[in-house]
């Protein structure tokens, strides 16, 4: 803006002097040529008369540039004025948005502190359940430890139950077998048969040894004699046979006159079937030892023995394998 004015007053300072200057070489009045004849004074004249044209054109020139540089510096800075005011608006704006955002970002910042306290209750509720878990586990494992016990404690008593049935059948059986051996009653017929019959009876089941028996691999017409064994060796053979976790058949003692390395025994056992699992034990020194049963047939069972002793015949769920 100080430029346009500048350049204006320089236009007027222009034309005044040229004016000034016209005016004092054209004569005393300003605008009266010079004398006729006085062609150098003419000719001055004119030249100035031109300049002073050409000074005025140019200044009329640069007052119109002036005019549309300040019209255009208006214009410019009446486009500034509405950018500035634009810009103002839109900073009014952003300002507004920016307040917006900051209360929203409040909101979240109260949000994730109330989540941060609701996930630290959680986890603290989280480990109190854990810690009654493991107490309950606790109680659960120990109740299933007593419940293991118990159960341990009723297999142990159902299986003395077990026994002390068998010895009470084994002494029932024992007073059966010697009244009828002793006494006059009834039961002596019964039992003296049984003798005679080379059999023992017990608890319904009958053992009997009929001859015939293979003495060191050759036929012979031996018999074995079989007989009532005393009740502590039933009990024990009664013991015998619950811990195979099978039933006693029966039990019987074995001798006779003659002398054998090895003997093949064909004992009648009744009841037995050939798909029952017969073990027979021999009572040697103390303990009970398996003897080899080559065949088993329906009422029949097959011993291979060398020596003679206390046979207890077994039925059991699976017969142990031995060497023959």
């Amino acid at each position: 803006m100080k430029k346009i004015l500048a350049l204006m007053l320089s236009c007027v300072m222009v034309i005044a002097f040229s004016v000034s200057a016209l005016a004092t070489n054209g004569g005393s009045n300003g605008d009266t040529p010079p004398a006729p004849g006085s062609q150098s004074a003419w000719a001055a004249f004119w030249q100035e008369y031109a300049k002073a044209i050409n000074d005025r054109n140019a200044a009329q020139t640069a007052a119109s540039t002036a005019k549309s540089e300040a019209e255009a510096a208006r214009n410019d800075a009446a486009a500034a004025r509405s950018e500035a005011a634009s810009a103002s608006e839109a900073a009014a704006e952003a300002n507004s948005k920016a307040d917006a955002a900051n209360a929203e970002l409040s909101k979240a910042m109260d949000s994730l502190d109330a989540a941060t306290q609701a996930l630290s209750k959680a986890a603290e509720d989280y480990k109190e359940a854990t810690n009654k878990n493991q107490d309950l586990q606790k109680q659960v494992n120990n109740y299933a430890a007593l419940a293991s016990k118990q159960s341990a404690d009723i297999a142990k008593l159902s299986k003395q139950a077990g026994e002390y049935e068998s010895k009470l059948k084994m002494a029932a059986n024992d007073a059966r077998n010697m009244a009828g051996r002793g006494s006059p009653s009834g039961n002596t017929n019964r039992n003296q048969m049984m003798i005679n019959n080379n059999a023992v009876s017990y608890g319904g089941n009958v053992v009997a040894q009929g001859g015939h028996v293979e003495i060191n691999g050759g036929k012979s017409n031996v018999t074995f004699i079989v007989g009532v064994p005393d009740g502590g060796t039933m009990t024990s053979a009664a013991s015998l046979a619950a811990n195979l976790k099978g039933s006693l058949i029966n039990c019987v003692t074995v001798t006779s006159t003659v002398a054998f390395r090895n003997a093949r025994v064909n004992f009648y056992v009744s009841g037995v079937t050939a798909a029952d699992n017969i073990a027979v034990y021999q009572l040697q020194n103390g303990k009970w030892v398996q003897l080899p049963t080559p065949e088993i047939r329906q009422d029949h069972v097959i011993v291979n023995m060398t020596r003679y002793g206390t046979l207890a015949f077994i039925r059991v769920p699976v017969l142990a394998s031995i060497t023959n």
